[in-house]
């Protein structure tokens, strides 16, 4: 089946996007993942489907590079409000309300820096991560998926793909969970890498993991500002709420290309 789709990406996590609002493409998980596949498919960390919201602007689903459905992808939903504004020009303003298996969410878009709000995390602190890798703290947390987050040293020097793989199939975690490492830079910076399941190995960015790790900061440091994430693919900007009830997402999105499937 041909149909049209966009390649995007936001500081680093790159998507497959489609317009699903006819209700034309299921679930296939097969079909989704061969198309995720860097050699022989398109490539990308994952897929988006825009679909109609009988009340909100768009509601969107996001399937992982194993073709798996997830709840949200924080730098998924930057893309795709970018995409739903400059490309389905579905608003004159830039400001959009959409729903995720986690929730509804709100975006902001201005040019190619996109904003997203969260609505409160769930489950903080609610697993133990203790003996699972040597660190100098730990926290688990539920930002739209399960992340959990340890504070290391010598950031660069992690084996990113054999500690992530073995934190993620462990016992605790009955869905599994992403995990994330960071290395604190200044009281309000820091620099992470993250694994994340269902692409099964290290990605250049984590939405979600970078309101996970500013998180560790508020739980452990009782911050409450603006915290600056540096990661492979670029640098986000993560806000939290005084009293956790809501936490935001900003960074840039490009679109690379559009092409058709044969």
């Amino acid at each position: 089946m041909a149909f049209k789709f966009y390649k995007y990406s936001a500081t680093g996590n790159d998507f497959i996007i489609v317009d699903n609002r006819q209700g034309t493409f299921t679930l296939d998980k097969a079909f989704w993942s061969s198309l995720c596949e860097r050699r022989t498919g398109i490539g990308a960390d994952g897929v988006l489907l825009v679909e109609n919201h009988q009340t909100l602007d768009f509601s969107m689903r996001y399937l992982n590079a194993d073709g798996g459905e997830v709840s949200m992808c924080g730098n998924g939903a930057r893309s795709i409000s970018h995409y739903c504004h400059h490309i389905l020009k579905l608003k004159n303003e830039g400001h959009y309300f959409f729903m995720t298996k986690a929730g509804q969410h709100e975006s902001w878009v201005r040019g190619n820096d996109v904003k997203i709000k969260l609505p409160g995390v769930r489950d903080l602190g609610a697993i133990s991560l203790e003996g699972l890798i040597p660190c100098k703290r730990s926290l688990f947390v539920n930002t739209g998926v399960p992340h959990a987050v340890f504070e290391v040293e010598n950031l660069d020097q992690i084996n990113v793909q054999q500690l992530g793989s073995l934190i993620r199939y462990d016992k605790r975690f009955s869905e599994g969970t992403n995990a994330n490492f960071y290395e604190r830079k200044t009281s309000l910076k820091v620099k992470v890498r993250t694994y994340e399941r269902g692409v099964e190995g290290e990605t250049l960015a984590c939405g979600t993991g970078a309101v996970a790790t500013a998180l560790c900061l508020k739980y452990f440091d009782q911050v409450v500002s603006v915290v600056e994430v540096e990661t492979k693919g670029g640098k986000l900007s993560v806000e939290l709420a005084p009293d956790l009830s809501w936490t935001s997402l900003e960074g840039s999105v490009v679109c690379h290309f559009s092409g058709e499937t044969i």
